[in-house]
C-alpha cells in the first residue's frame, strides 16, 4: 500500500530523486549488495584465501589509504570497521566506496583469485544498478563508471512545474501525483505515472482554451484559434506523446492491461517532458496576458 504521502502528491522532486544526497534506506540498500558479492564470501580469517586478500588489501591500502599491517586478523572485524565508516560517511563518500567496489569488474590479471574478483565486481554492478534505480538514485553504473543520469536542468523542470501559479494548480496536481506515483520506493506504478504525466498537459490546454476538449487535437485547434501559437515540431511532438498514452494501442486505452508495465525509464521520460512542455505553456500564456 502506498503511504500517504506518495498517494496525495506530497512529495518533492529532491525527495523522488536521490541526487545530492542519499536516504538510510539506499545506503543501507547498497551496504547489502556490497556484503552479498564481497564480504559474504570472505573466510573467518582474512588471510584464508587469495580473495579475502586481494579484494581487502585493495581496500584498506588503496581506497583508505591505510597502512595493511594494522588489519586485524578477523575478517568480521575487517568489515565492522568499513561498515561504521560507510554509515557516517558523505553519500558522496559513499558513492567513492562503491565506485571502487566496482572497478574490481575491471582487474585484467588471469587466473585466481584475480577471475573471481572480477566476476564479482561485475555481477555486483549489476545488482548496484539495480539498487540505484529502485532507489531513484540520480546515478547508475554506466561501461563500469558511476555517472550521473539526472541533471540539474531535470529537477528544475519538476519544480517549476509542481509549483506553477494558481491558474496552472490543476496542472501542477496532476504532475504531483505523477512525480508520487514514479517515486515510491515499495510499490512504484509507471503507468499511472504516465497517464498523470499526460493529463498535466490536458489540463494546461483546458486552462488556455477556458474548457476542456475531446482530445489532444481538438485542444491544440483550439488553442490555436485564441492565438496561442505552437510550432510545427513541437505541436506533432505533443501530439505524438499524447497518441504514445491515448491512441488504441496507448497506456489509456481500455485494451491496455496489466500485462503491459512500462519501464522506470519511461515513466520519467515522460515526466520530465511532459513537466518543461507544461512550464513552457504557463510562461506562454503569461506572456500573451501581460
Amino acid at each position: 500500500m502506498r503511504r500517504f504521502s506518495e498517494r496525495h502528491g506530497f512529495i518533492l522532486p529532491r525527495q523522488a530523486i536521490q541526487k545530492n544526497g542519499m536516504d538510510e534506506r539506499l545506503r543501507n540498500r547498497l551496504w547489502t549488495v556490497c556484503g552479498a558479492y564481497f564480504w559474504n564470501h570472505f573466510g573467518r580469517w582474512w588471510q584464508e584465501s587469495d580473495f579475502d586478500t586481494f579484494v581487502i588489501h585493495g581496500i584498506q591500502d588503496e581506497f583508505f589509504g591505510r597502512p595493511v599491517d594494522e588489519l586485524w586478523s578477523g575478517a568480521g572485524d575487517v568489515v565492522s570497521d568499513w561498515r561504521r565508516w560507510v554509515k557516517g560517511a558523505q553519500w558522496n563518500e559513499v558513492y567513492d566506496f562503491i565506485q571502487f567496489l566496482g572497478d574490481f569488474s575491471k582487474v585484467s590479471e588471469a587466473g585466481e583469485p584475480y577471475s573471481s574478483v572480477r566476476m564479482h565486481g561485475q555481477i555486483f554492478i549489476g545488482k548496484c544498478n539495480e539498487v540505484l534505480e529502485a532507489e531513484k538514485s540520480a546515478y547508475r553504473f554506466v561501461s563500469g563508471e558511476l555517472c550521473e543520469i539526472t541533471d540539474e536542468v531535470e529537477i528544475a523542470a519538476l519544480e517549476d512545474a509542481t509549483n506553477a501559479d494558481a491558474q496552472f494548480s490543476t496542472a501542477s496536481m496532476h504532475i504531483q501525483k505523477a512525480l508520487a506515483l514514479y517515486a515510491s520506493r515499495e510499490n512504484p506504478d509507471y503507468n499511472n505515472s504516465v497517464k498523470e504525466s499526460i493529463s498535466a498537459i490536458e489540463a494546461a490546454f483546458s486552462v488556455i482554451n477556458g474548457g476542456k476538449s475531446k482530445n489532444m487535437s481538438s485542444a491544440i485547434r483550439l488553442a490555436e484559434g485564441k492565438g496561442f501559437k505552437l510550432q510545427p515540431a513541437l505541436k506533432n511532438g505533443i501530439l505524438n506523446l499524447y497518441g504514445w498514452t491515448s491512441d488504441e494501442n496507448g497506456v489509456r486505452h481500455a485494451m491496455f492491461d496489466d500485462t503491459s508495465q512500462l519501464s522506470e525509464a519511461q515513466a520519467k521520460l515522460m515526466l520530465v517532458i511532459c513537466s518543461g512542455l507544461m512550464n513552457y505553456m504557463v510562461v506562454t500564456q503569461s506572456e500573451r496576458n501581460s
